[in-house]
């Protein structure tokens, strides 16, 4: 991929995950709504053969590969700004909708309360260095609005983050 379409990739992800911040007070929605893309998620886990997989109480499955280092207090916050590695991908045809393709990113100092919901769980689950995979319901990801062609709407995700600095 050349360098000026990941330029753009990686800014359509961070113009429509702005637009998708939820307030803090209704961060996440009803997990029950998670319960519609369990299924999905679980076949996922499995075709895969995925062991040791967790899942939030808000409907979200991971696992750390990784935890990372530091003291149980320096966990990244909401005002903080990450800097991490990622990959997004699509559970349904797995095809890899966008990555920072081992480049360190801060998305333009966007603090992790302007990610998408998904990443504000699962990166307060690591430390500095740790990795993450992630298994995302579309509403805690770019929901029924989708992200115009990057990311279908009502898509659930599996994301590998790994927490560089914050």
């Amino acid at each position: 991929m050349g360098m000026k379409r990941f330029v753009y990739l990686l800014l359509t992800v961070c113009l429509c995950a702005t637009a998708c911040k939820k307030e803090e007070s209704g961060l996440y929605d009803s997990p029950a709504q998670a319960s519609d893309y369990e299924a999905e998620i679980k076949a996922y886990i499995a075709k895969h053969d995925i062991k040791d997989v967790e899942r939030d109480p808000s409907g979200i499955y991971y696992k750390i590969i990784n935890p990372g280092t530091g003291q149980d207090a320096e966990v990244i916050g909401p005002d903080d700004i990450p800097t991490i590695n990622f990959t997004l991908t699509s559970l349904d045809g797995e095809k890899v909708l966008n990555s920072s393709n081992g480049i360190p990113t801060n998305f333009n100092g966007r603090p992790l309360k302007d990610h998408i919901a998904g990443w504000q769980l699962g990166l307060r689950k690591i430390k500095k260095g740790g990795i993450i995979w992630l298994f995302i319901p579309p509403q805690y990801a770019f929901g029924d609005a989708g992200i115009s062609g990057l990311v279908p709407a009502n898509t659930a995700l599996f994301s590998e983050l790994k927490l560089i600095d914050f």
